[in-house]
């Protein structure tokens, strides 16, 4: 399933959001210290991440791929410092601690770096820059263990003040949230981890394959090519002309005679190039068509022409 058009607008407006997250907070904080920082900084990192709630609502609907446990996660433990910390106390001497600002600062980064790959990789159609998709799957090795120790820490230096003004209940209720926190880091940063290297395929036995094939699809309709092959679309593409070299993105299955990789969805563009040039743009013959109504049964003939798009498929390779 594709992601909705505005999916991109939004990915670029929060990635310019988290910009500003940044830079306000560091800027702070060189030119304040302690209550100053929190006080001049958190309304707005409050407010842009409640706006991640949005996250859950892409992922329920199928407009991202991410898991949904793992998005209500993420997002309610953030939830649960901007609100929980920031909002209900906001005389926690955790908020004039240092943690604030590394917490601030890797949840920043770690969002400007995912928003603006997801972006471009739309925009790119699968093939974002290589610096940015290395920086996606790597940068978080060292921006979650940063952003869980600096949170773990918030949430510890708030129980006393949650226990006076809140009351007890709310310091046990703290203290619950960190004793889910803490075994629970590991085996989140491992499922993230065993996400991502699942995006990258071990697709070494087709390396050396001379003729690979692919299954792709073109408005929903499936084709099986080769390279060389000419396709022969059943309707005519509007914003192509003769000559044109398309790519390829929406493909299920890459194979050889020997091995064959498949997946239940697309697979991820980055990993093959497959273009195909516009070689013809016409009609068929003048045919006779027989319409029929179902209510009297009344059979028509009329003359139409049927328009067509052939396309030669020029490249089909491995970006391995």
């Amino acid at each position: 399933m594709s992601s909705p058009s505005w999916i991109v607008n939004y990915n670029i407006i929060s990635g310019a959001l988290w910009s500003f997250v940044l830079v306000n907070t560091l800027l702070v904080a060189v030119l304040y210290s302690g209550y100053e920082v929190f006080d001049l900084t958190s309304t707005w990192n409050t407010l842009i991440q409640c706006c991640a709630v949005v996250e859950i609502y892409n992922s329920a609907v199928g407009n991202v791929r991410s898991p949904l446990v793992t998005t209500v996660m993420q997002v309610a433990s953030r939830l649960l410092l901007v609100i929980g910390i920031f909002t209900i106390l906001p005389d926690s001497p955790a908020n004039a601690h240092w943690s604030y600002i590394t917490m601030i600062t890797a949840w920043a980064i770690s969002e400007i770096i995912r928003y603006y790959y997801y972006a471009v990789n739309i925009l790119s159609e699968g093939n974002p820059p290589a610096i940015l998709k290395w920086l996606r799957y790597n940068a978080f090795l060292i921006l979650y263990p940063v952003g869980i120790s600096s949170e773990c820490t918030m949430i510890y230096k708030s129980l006393d003040e949650a226990a006076l003004a809140v009351g007890e209940w709310y310091k046990w209720f703290l203290i619950a949230c960190l004793a889910v926190y803490v075994p629970g880091s590991p085996g989140f940063a491992a499922g993230i981890s065993r996400r991502f290297q699942s995006t990258v395929p071990d697709l070494t036995p087709l390396k050396y394959e001379q003729n690979l094939y692919a299954s792709l699809r073109v408005h929903n309709r499936p084709y099986l090519v080769t390279k060389g092959d000419e396709m022969i679309l059943p309707f005519r593409l509007k914003n192509a002309e003769v000559g044109d070299v398309l790519n390829f993105h929406d493909v299920t299955t890459i194979g050889s005679r020997n091995y064959t990789y498949n997946v239940s969805g697309s697979i991820d563009p980055s990993i093959f190039t497959i273009k195909a040039v516009v070689v013809e743009k016409t009609k068929k013959p003048m045919y006779v068509k027989e319409i029929t109504k179902r209510r009297n049964r009344h059979t028509r003939h009329v003359k139409v022409k049927h328009d067509y798009t052939v396309l030669r498929v020029s490249e089909l390779k491995l970006n391995i």
